[in-house]
């Protein structure tokens, strides 16, 4: 009996040891199981400017169209606003601006160094998430872009901050290295690029090479400035050492003002450098995955690509992102991934509306990483299953917080409602795929159910609970 009583401590080690080693060998198998996650936002990038979604002037995004050939395309997916704070919060929390409650006027305070309004510290974020699941998380955002800065919240949950995002050779090249030394464990990554973002400006050799390829004019004779070095001679400034006015944009950031918007030259020409920065975002992206295949890791790696919004190329008079229409909210989503998780893919293009608050949650999910109660995005999965054919029934965004205009905008699969400031414009989507011809006064019981339903929708910022989305 004494033998046996000595010998039960001496089990009691042993199965904590056991205990110990197991889950320090499980848990090895996980981390060389899991996938790595990067999320790149290309900043103001049209969906349909990408050739998987019908652009064909020219071939300016074979490196998306081709991570989209191994993963999901979705065909209307849609921002949450039409300015990069409050849309790429929605990324961060899957959460609607009304919600998370964060907007350009908290970026336009921080940077003026006034108190600005941070994002609630009860609301997670995505590299938060990822970083409790064991991640090793990183972000590569230009510092001089404080609409993501980090004070608001844009900087909560990742391990090391880089002040650059992918906009040049030189920023991809350091990306890439730090993508090749930091290959042996599971890592999230958020890159944002200006790029297609105005102004449009380019190297001479860059703008070159377009016109050899025919994405620009070789002709073009007008006052549109498009080269860095023809700017910086014409004002005197290095335009990436040029000063905020008033507090908000560089100056040239105006540049558009040099459009005649009744010359077709100045239109084609601008709309052809938009094009050209779509080709310079695509080309630095490409850079990366090519990192990623030299490293080893690519059939390891899911790539996310997005935006956060889109852009007026003077469909409805400007040259601009200020309103809610389709051209500043229809934004690309495409998922490429590894080679196993492929296996799952049973609609490789979706056709239901999704929207960017849908990011968080599908991530989390596919990445096995547990997410926030009370959030409205949805897990996208089941669309690209075949498990159902729609996620909601009405999709939604806010720039009620918006220094700009207070705007609102709802979508159901038949029409679209876009509110400014106490204006409606009511689409029918099914015969107007270009939602150019306004039918409020045509429709009067649709406008009013409309009205209504967005009325309903806004209401979630005054009963959303920041605790209930732990």
């Amino acid at each position: 009996m004494r033998s046996m009583r000595s010998r039960k401590p001496l089990l009691a080690v042993v199965s904590v040891f056991i205990a110990v080693l197991v889950f320090l060998i499980s848990g090895w198998k996980r981390d060389s199981d899991r996938y790595n996650v990067i999320v790149v936002s290309l900043d103001t990038l049209r969906a349909d400017h990408l050739g998987i979604l019908g652009f064909s002037k020219w071939d300016i995004s074979p490196n998306i169209d081709q991570l989209a050939s191994d993963g999901v395309v979705f065909e209307n997916a849609f921002s949450t606003a039409s300015v990069t704070t409050a849309s790429h919060m929605a990324i961060f929390t899957g959460l609607y601006p009304l919600e998370h409650r964060i907007s350009d006027v908290n970026a336009i305070s921080a940077r003026k160094e006034e108190l600005p309004g941070f994002l609630d510290t009860k609301i997670k974020t995505l590299p938060q998430l990822f970083r409790e699941s064991g991640f090793r998380t990183v972000r590569f955002v230009n510092s001089r872009d404080y609409f993501l800065d980090a004070s608001i919240g844009f900087g909560r949950g990742f391990d090391e901050l880089f002040p650059f995002g992918m906009d040049s050779l030189a920023s991809t090249k350091a990306i890439s290295d730090w993508v090749k030394e930091n290959s042996g464990k599971p890592f999230f990554a958020f890159i944002h690029s200006k790029r297609p973002h105005g102004p449009f400006l380019f190297s001479d050799r860059e703008l070159e090479a377009a016109r050899l390829k025919g994405i620009i004019n070789k002709n073009y004779s007008g006052p549109i400035v498009s080269s860095f070095e023809k700017w910086s001679e014409l004002t005197e400034k290095n335009f990436w050492a040029n000063n905020f006015i008033p507090g908000i944009v560089p100056d040239c950031y105006f540049f558009d003002d040099k459009v005649r918007r009744n010359v077709s030259g100045d239109v084609l020409m601008h709309r052809q450098l938009y094009a050209l920065g779509v080709h310079k975002a695509d080309e630095y992206l490409g850079r990366i995955v090519s990192a990623l295949k030299e490293s080893g890791i690519y059939e390891k790696t899911l790539i996310l690509v997005t935006s956060d919004h889109g852009e007026q190329l003077l469909e409805r008079g400007s040259f601009s992102h200020i309103h809610l229409f389709r051209e500043e909210t229809h934004v690309p989503l495409v998922i490429r991934f590894p080679l196993d998780l492929r296996k799952g893919i049973r609609e490789a293009r979706v056709a239901s509306d999704v929207q960017s608050v849908d990011i968080l949650p599908t991530l989390a999910k596919v990445s096995g990483v547990s997410m926030p109660e009370n959030i409205s995005g949805k897990d996208l999965s089941p669309l690209w299953r075949k498990e159902k054919s729609e996620l909601r029934e009405y999709s939604h965004g806010w720039n009620s917080f918006s220094l700009i205009r207070r705007s609102a905008f709802l979508r159901s699969k038949k029409w679209v409602l876009v509110q400014e400031n106490g204006n409606f414009s009511l689409f029918d989507r099914e015969n107007d795929a270009e939602e150019k011809i306004n039918v409020a006064k045509s429709n009067p019981e649709v406008l009013q159910k409309m009205e209504e339903k967005l009325d309903e929708f806004r209401m979630i910022g005054t009963s959303f609970d920041p605790e209930r989305s732990r």
